[in-house]
């Protein structure tokens, strides 16, 4: 799939072509810094602001947008510092938020955010705070594995990055299905079961909703009853309060309890928003961890379980559960039929893992499973020294990787990266002592 890609930079537009165009044959349109073209993007951003402001005075259905609309992905320089007459010096957070809620661009990258950071440590996102659904740095866009289903053995691909050629795929496929599902319960439409939702943590309960007090038991205050639209409400993640109660006429109107009465043209809105803050929270609280959703690689290193093998382990059949996309996802037989019964299914219409682009399990239910207990009496967990390296996506021996400690809470707290020359990881206080 050829993707249609906006390049956003008021000084260097070349540099990000040049950059996607190592890795990849998508199709680049770059709104460059060059002066005939610098007025191209001041208007190409002034139709977007003057979007939002017909939008945030009750006429969300006469927001024109449509100079977004045939992209599949936006690349946003942070800094657009340079353009004149906006009566603030531009950043793409400006922006991000906006193009998110009112565009029907599905995927927003911005680029050189953080300029010390290569690798994230700390949280497993790249940029905590952004209103873009990723941040990097220029340079990474020429990595392979960031476009495709394969990274180059050994090169630095942090395994945490999602899969560029997919994002807007799952994204309109996330949209959609939150659409459909916009006043009904999160958790329940999502199928998370009921030992996952007991084990939220509070950072998790809190991001669906202030007002949910915990997952223990239904009734009043239970994160149980949050609704995709009570989530649109309370949020300001991606739209301020004030823009959000603009929608219905300004920003001392009351956004409605119900979507009753909502102009379509408005569910539009919260769909997007809500899908990408929705696509971050699985990211940071819920798959991050690897306490309540596991992925395979590090399923394969916390069980250690590959039958037959002896002694004698192979890294590469390991790093299997990296690159296997389909069943049994380079996992042992005998241990993918055991709980298989437990991924995530997540598919809608005709795309797969549209919440978590890696095959995953509910933890959990793994934990809780009588004949897992029996097959890891059988098979004792073997001892050896191969640890799952995040930053180049691989199995290594423990002697050729550093480990570093998350701040996700509970869970695989120490991970470990191979720590490759001419990147930076950040904060190096995560850095195990």
């Amino acid at each position: 799939m050829t993707l249609r890609i906006l390049a956003i930079d008021d000084r260097d537009p070349a540099s990000i072509l040049m950059e996607v165009g190592k890795a990849n044959a998508h199709e680049v349109v770059a709104l460059s810094s060059d002066d005939s073209e610098k007025t191209e993007l001041k208007a190409f951003l002034k139709q977007l602001f003057g979007a939002a402001e017909t939008a945030f005075k009750g006429e969300p259905e006469n927001a024109d947008t449509s100079h977004f609309n045939e992209f599949d992905l936006v690349l946003l320089d942070f800094g657009l510092t340079t353009l004149g007459g906006f009566g603030v010096r531009l950043t793409a957070e400006h922006l991000a938020g906006y193009i998110r809620a009112l565009t029907d661009v599905p995927y927003v990258v911005s680029l050189n955010k953080l300029g010390e950071v290569d690798f994230d440590l700390k949280y497993l996102l790249g940029d905590f705070d952004t209103r873009a659904d990723l941040a990097l740095n220029t340079e990474l866009l020429s990595t392979t594995g960031l476009w495709s289903d394969e990274a180059e053995d050994g090169a630095f691909c942090p395994w945490y990055w999602p899969r560029l050629n997919e994002a807007a795929r799952r994204r309109r496929a996330q949209i959609d299905f939150v659409k459909q599902h916009l006043d009904q319960p999160i958790l329940e439409s999502l199928g998370f079961p009921t030992e996952v939702i007991e084990q939220l943590s509070l950072q998790a309960i809190a991001f669906l909703s202030p007002e949910a007090e915990d997952g223990q038991a239904n009734g009043p205050g239970s994160v149980r009853d949050v609704t995709f639209w009570q989530h649109f409400r309370s949020s300001n993640r991606t739209l301020i309060r004030d823009d959000r109660c603009g929608l219905f006429g300004g920003p001392n109107a009351a956004i409605p309890e119900t979507i009753e009465n909502v102009d379509d043209s408005i569910k539009m809105i919260a769909a997007r928003v809500v899908a990408g803050e929705l696509d971050f929270w699985f990211r940071r609280d819920i798959l991050g961890p690897q306490r309540l959703l596991i992925d395979a690689p590090h399923l394969q290193a916390k069980y250690r379980f590959r039958p037959g093998e002896g002694d004698k382990v192979d890294p590469k059949t390991w790093s299997a559960t990296v690159k296997e996309s389909a069943p049994e996802f380079g996992l042992a037989t005998e241990f993918y039929g055991v709980i298989a019964e437990f991924e995530f299914q997540q598919t809608h219409e005709d795309v797969g893992l549209i919440w978590t682009d890696k095959p995953c399990f509910w933890l959990p239910k793994i934990e809780n499973c009588q004949a897992f207990t029996e097959l890891a009496e059988r098979h004792p967990m073997r001892h050896n020294n191969l640890v799952f390296c995040e930053d180049t996506r691989r199995f290594v021996d423990m002697r050729e990787a550093v480990r570093f400690e998350t701040a996700l809470g509970r869970g695989i707290d120490i991970r470990y990266i191979q720590k490759l020359a001419g990147y930076n990881y950040s904060p190096k206080s995560q850095l195990a002592r």
